[in-house]
Parts: structure tokens; C-alpha cells; sequence
């Protein structure tokens, strides 16, 4: 997945963000999933086996819930649709139950569990039982929708009587271009979706920010999200507000900053774009032109044309 926004880790620390994105993707916002029912588990996973290179895994974020491991992995918010992603869960899961058969044949071994033949061979007993792994891609594409393969079965070139001896591997993949609706999710995580989906619409972006900020401040990890994901480079600390609850950020103010510096930004381009026709058609210098365009001297310093 490439270098990984700091975000991305950081935002579903949150317990109760973590599970409602599991909620409202696996159970259409009904509350299964309890943030306190969660514990964080290490996203790394090694596999090693004789005379063969280790086989290194690390995943986003991974939890373990009632004693059924639960893995998010997010992609990188950057236009970047990961084609190999079937195998790459595949693998990725595929080692995860490789651990667990590990560690639970060492813990047999030091309770001086008495193997059969067949299980002393294999590793494991008859009737061992594993933890179910689920993962769970989060597509945030924001320039295009996920045009890769969902299942094992789109990568393969087949016919058709071979597929019934073929099994399939299906991605649990979450793409919020597949949605008009994001009411099943109960935390921030509607809000970024809504804002994703609409962020060509500015006038849609306004009545998104202004219906859910009214009098509502994020925690960091949710500022730099929203701004992350939307591409926005802005330093959230200009926006910091102290409450008896810690530091909150105002979000409503820093969308609107946002919007003001681009209409400036707009502004020094167009004006830009004038004093070079005017330099061209009247050969003047750079100064004379600023000069005829009426340009006051302390904004002078922001046009320089080579």
C-alpha cells in the first residue's frame, strides 16, 4: 500500500470510529460491534517456514472482538486502485491462520499434550478450531472508483467446467462511490464519506460542513482525516480550541479559511495572467504594468513572472 498517511493509523485508534466502520459496512449500521468489546492486537504477522524465506505481513489496524480477529486495511487516499489486492489478502489471511496454528501447536507442546501419529506429523491436533479473520479494504479513491478485481474468480482465466472445482476468494471492500446514503454510519466516518462523494460540488461541500460543524468541534485525529483524505494541506493547529472536554478544532472556520485562499489564489492568477498579456502586447516592464493595473505597492511582492 505504500507509505501510509499518519492519519489513516491514528483516526481508527478510536475504538467507537473502528467499530462503527465495521457496523455500518458488515451490518448496515445495526450496533453488533461494541467499542468497548474491542482490544487492539499487533499488525504484524511473520510466518517462517524451514529453508524458506520469512513471509512478513503488516496490516492497518487489527482488533480482536469476542475472540474474532477483525482487520481493517486502508488504502492510501491518493487515486491508487491496488489490482493484486485478492492475492494480497489472500496471503495476508492466509498467514494470520498460519500464526494461530503456530502458536497453538507451541502451546500444546509445553502442556505435554499427547499427540497421535497424524497430529505430531501435521502440527495439529484433529480438531483444532481457529479465529475467523475478516478484512476489510476502505477504498478512498478520491479522483476515481474501484475498478479492480473484487473476487479470485475476475483474475482467472478459465473455462467455465473448471470454475465448480475452483474456490473463489471474494475482498470485503468498502467503496463510498457505491453509496448515496452513509446514514449507517453513526461517527465521523459519515461525514468524511459525505465529503468525499461531494468533493467536486463546492456548493454541496458547504451544505455538508455547515449541516453536521454547526456548533461542533472534531478532535485532531478527525481534522486531519477530513483534510487528509480531500487532499487539503492546512495546519490544523491555526483552528485549536481549548473546552473542558481538551483541545477540539474548529472546523467550520478552517473549511471556510480554505475557501478564501483559493478564491485569492484565483485572484493572483488571473491578475498574473493580465500583466503578462499587458507586457506582451505593450512591451512593458513588470513594474510598468503593475503600475497601469493599479497594483498597490505591498502586493506587489506576490507577482514575479520570469
Amino acid at each position: 500500500m505504500g507509505k501510509k498517511d499518519l492519519w489513516q493509523s491514528d483516526y481508527f485508534d478510536d475504538k467507537r470510529r473502528f467499530a462503527d466502520m465495521i457496523n455500518g459496512v458488515m451490518f448496515h449500521g445495526e450496533q453488533i460491534i461494541r467499542e468497548e468489546e474491542l482490544e487492539e492486537l499487533d499488525s504484524q504477522l511473520v510466518h517462517h517456514e524451514k529453508n524458506e524465506e520469512a513471509i512478513k505481513v503488516i496490516r492497518d489496524k487489527v482488533y480482536r472482538w469476542k475472540g474474532q480477529k477483525i482487520s481493517i486495511c486502508i488504502l492510501e487516499n491518493q487515486s491508487y486502485v491496488d489490482y493484486r489486492m485478492v492475492l494480497r489478502v489472500m496471503l495476508e489471511e492466509a498467514v494470520g491462520y498460519l500464526k494461530q496454528q503456530k502458536h497453538s501447536y507451541r502451546k500444546w507442546i509445553n502442556a505435554r499434550y499427547k499427540f497421535t501419529k497424524n497430529e505430531f506429523l501435521s502440527q495439529m491436533r484433529k480438531n483444532e478450531k481457529f479465529q475467523p479473520i475478516i478484512t476489510l479494504i476502505l477504498y478512498l479513491g478520491k479522483n476515481e472508483a474501484w475498478d479492480g478485481a473484487r473476487s479470485l474468480y475476475e483474475l482467472l482465466e478459465m473455462d467455465e467446467r473448471l470454475q465448480p472445482f475452483v474456490t473463489n476468494y471474494r475482498l470485503n471492500l468498502f467503496d463510498y462511490h457505491d453509496y448515496k446514503d452513509f446514514s449507517q454510519f453513526k461517527t465521523e466516518n459519515r461525514f468524511i464519506f459525505e465529503l468525499l462523494l461531494n468533493s467536486k460540488d463546492e456548493n454541496k461541500m458547504n451544505e455538508i460542513i455547515s449541516v453536521y460543524m454547526n456548533g461542533y468541534l472534531l478532535d485532531k485525529e478527525s481534522m486531519r482525516a477530513i483534510f487528509g483524505v480531500l487532499g487539503i494541506n492546512i495546519n490544523i493547529n491555526k483552528y485549536k480550541v481549548k473546552t473542558e472536554e481538551g483541545e477540539r478544532f474548529d472546523m467550520c472556520k478552517a473549511w471556510n479559511d480554505h475557501k478564501e485562499s483559493g478564491r485569492q489564489e484565483g485572484r493572483q492568477e488571473a491578475i498574473k495572467e493580465n500583466l503578462e498579456n499587458l507586457m506582451k502586447s505593450m512591451n512593458l516592464t513588470l513594474e510598468k504594468a503593475m503600475e497601469a493595473l493599479m497594483i498597490p505597492e505591498e502586493d506587489r511582492v506576490l507577482y514575479h513572472i520570469d
